[in-house]
């Protein structure tokens, strides 16, 4: 139980690192590059920690299991790589993993789509910032 706590605990960490970056004014390119790898680290910091909440959501709620053809239920996550690379990919691609059983999966689906979302448009706006300044001083 530790390491989920630790997991929902950078969760929230990630959240208030996000809310900071947004109001934080600054034009300087050091800063902007230093939020473009603060964002890019905390992409790989929520998918790790995705991966371990769809491991305990499988365990306990049977999430990401499915019956097979003896009615037995089987995980999605026959291997140890499984979960991270679909929380990954659910981070930017809008679904890596297949369809969640049960509404404790699709709650974790929908919190970590709504935590890419807002990395992806972190990332995109300091790019824009720092591509619109780049070509500001060129004039």
């Amino acid at each position: 139980i530790v390491p989920l706590i630790l997991c929902v605990y950078r969760v929230f960490e990630i959240l208030a690192a996000l809310v900071e970056i947004y109001f934080r004014p600054s034009d300087t390119r050091h800063h902007q590059f230093r939020i473009l790898l603060h964002a890019s680290l905390h992409y790989l910091a929520t998918g790790f920690a995705f991966a371990l909440f769809y491991l305990f959501a499988d365990w306990w709620f049977e999430s990401f299991s499915s019956p097979n053809e003896d009615g037995v239920m089987e995980s999605q996550f026959s291997e140890w790589f499984e979960p991270i690379y679909n929380s990954l990919m659910t981070v930017v691609a809008f679904g890596g993993n297949d369809e969640p059983q049960n509404w404790q999966g699709k709650w974790l689906s929908l919190i970590e789509l709504s935590i890419g979302f807002m990395l992806v448009t972190f990332i995109f706006m300091n790019i824009t910032q720092i591509w619109a300044g780049s070509r500001s001083e060129s004039k």
